[in-house]
C-alpha cells in the first residue's frame, strides 16, 4: 500500500523510535497525558535524530491484532492499538494487507465498533 504523507513536520527525538510509532512533538514516543500524540515516525531513529513525522496522511503501520477497514486506532507508549471503550481513536484503518494496516492520520474518527 503506498503511503501518501500530506503534511509533516521534524521532531528531535528524545528516546529511539522505530518507523510507524506514533510520536509526541516534543520527541518521546506518544503516552498520553504527558506526550500526546503528535504524528507517526516516517523513519527509525535514535536519540538526537531529526526525523520525519506524519501529521496528515495515508501511512502504512505494522500491527500484531486483528484490524478491519474503519477501525479505530489509540495510542499506547508510541503503539497503535485497537481503541477501548468510547474513545475516539487517534488513526482509522483504511486497508489491512497482513501485519501492516494503512492508516488515515490527522483526521479523529469514532471507531466503528464504538459508535
Amino acid at each position: 500500500m503506498p503511503s501518501h504523507n500530506l503534511l509533516s513536520t521534524k521532531a528531535v527525538l528524545k528516546e529511539a523510535v522505530k518507523q510507524g510509532q506514533v510520536v509526541s512533538l516534543d520527541g518521546h514516543l506518544a503516552n498520553m497525558p504527558e506526550h500526546p500524540e503528535g504524528g507517526i515516525a516516517m523513519y527509525d531513529g535514535d536519540v538526537g535524530d531529526t526525523i520525519a513525522i506524519c501529521l496528515i496522511g495515508f501511512i502504512d503501520v505494522p500491527i500484531d491484532f486483528e484490524a478491519h477497514v474503519g477501525l479505530g486506532l489509540q495510542v499506547e507508549n508510541g503503539i497503535l492499538r485497537p481503541v477501548q471503550g468510547q474513545r475516539v481513536g487517534f488513526v482509522t484503518v483504511t486497508a489491512v494487507n497482513g501485519k501492516v494496516a494503512e492508516v488515515l492520520v490527522g483526521v479523529k474518527l469514532r471507531s466503528q465498533e464504538n459508535p
